[in-house]
This record gives C-alpha cells, structure tokens and sequence, in this order.
C-alpha cells in the first residue's frame, strides 16, 4: 500500500486499543486504516456537534487566530499576494446557521475595511465571501470560478482521499493564489501519537507532518510557503 501523501511504499502500522493506523517511513505522515473510517452519514451526525456559533468566544478566537495571522503577512509580504483580493473562499465550512453566516459576513466586513485602511486596499471593495462544504453547503457557484485566496481551516485531516481530495482544493484557487490550511502536525514519535488527542475524533483520517503536508502540496501545484503560526501553513498555486 502506497503512502497517500508521499506515494512511497513505505507504511507500517500502528495499533492502539480502538484503532489502527498506517505511518509513513518516508514523509511521517498517518492515515487512519479504511476498516475504522465512518460512513458519510456517521461523518455528518458527528459534524452537527460542532459548535460553530460566531457569538460563542471560544470559536471566535479560533477563527481569529487562524485570520489575523494571514491579514499580518499579506500587510507585511506584498510580493506573496496579489492584490486586491477579490474572492474568497471558506473551503469545508461545516455547519453554519443562518444568523451565523451574517455574523460572520458582518465581521469579514469588519475586517475588509480595517486591512484596507491599514494596508492600502488589500481587498476589493466588492470582494466575496463563500463557503463551500461537501456535506452543508455543496454550492457549485462558490467553486465555478477559482479565489485569490482558500481558507481550508481544520478540513484536510478528514481527507479520506488525499490525492482527489487536495485535487479538488488546489482546483478552488486561481494561479498566483494563495492557499492556507489550518491543521495539527503530527506528533514525530509513534508513543506520543497514540496519547494524542487530536486523532480521538473520529472524522480526523489524515494526519500531517510538514513534510507530508508539502508533498501533499507539490502533488496538486501548491508551493509550500511558510508557516504563519504553529497550524496555520500557506501555499501558493503555480
């Protein structure tokens, strides 16, 4: 079986009381074994229970934490993106309400006018916000036309398919754009990844290092820029 991030034959496995997993010797990364994977309907339920409610702080700072690093290098970094940016896409949104998506507009407004008054018109006035989501939102309109910018936050550890998966993702942004996932690296040791809470949720399947996270990467045209903050990593399409 061939590693699905580095397609070396180079996986061996790893047991712990509830599930197995397959590590590759040559990019580190982890899969969860097909046997333990959930059906598309177990996936769903399981998604209902995040709490994505803008009001809530908890989930505020999270989503912040993840924004305000990309906003810092684009003011810093103006040979990284092109401006202005004039769409965006939420890849693998999840499950938002109604009152939540106006919220989350109203802030990204918020944003918009405060990185363009600090930042010399980083976006469009007219820039667009979309969400797309296999399962909540699989709108066609939001990914007919490729983003200046992809926000792919806490989604690629659920890639069942790496391959298709990060096909599909690269296919959402134009050529010059930039690409910016939020996901935990994997811990480097086999005893330390079985005590990791992070691979406790059952919807988490793929499991990155850097270096698998990269070739990921390179397989679909992505480069590999830099890493904003300890699990924010930024890619551009070439």
């Amino acid at each position: 079986m061939k590693c699905p991030f580095c397609r070396k034959n180079d996986l061996y496995s790893i047991y712990n009381t509830k599930n197995m997993y397959w590590r590759c010797k040559n990019c580190n990364g982890i899969i969860r074994d097909k046997s333990f994977l959930l059906s598309p309907p177990e996936q769903k339920k399981r998604y209902l229970y995040h709490n994505n409610d803008i009001n809530d702080p908890g989930y505020k700072k999270f989503l912040m934490d993840f924004i305000q690093p990309i906003l810092d290098e684009a003011s810093q970094n103006c040979s990284i993106i092109q401006k202005p940016i004039t769409r965006i896409i939420d890849y693998g949104c999840g499950p938002i309400k109604i009152e939540t998506l106006s919220n989350l507009n109203c802030i990204f407004q918020a944003l918009v006018e405060k990185s363009n008054s600090d930042n010399q018109t980083l976006f469009a006035s007219d820039c667009e916000l979309l969400q797309w989501d296999p399962f909540f939102s699989p709108n066609p309109i939001a990914l007919k036309d490729p983003a200046d910018l992809v926000c792919c936050l806490e989604v690629v550890e659920h890639f069942e398919n790496s391959k298709d998966d990060f096909e599909y993702l690269a296919k959402a942004c134009k050529v010059g754009g930039i690409v910016v996932i939020g996901t935990m690296l994997v811990p480097d040791k086999d005893e330390d990844f079985k005590k990791w809470w992070y691979k406790n949720d059952a919807t988490h399947v793929s499991f990155y290092s850097l270096e698998s996270l990269k070739q990921c990467g390179i397989n679909v045209g992505l480069q590999y820029v830099k890493a904003l903050t300890e699990r924010c990593f930024m890619f551009v399409k070439i």
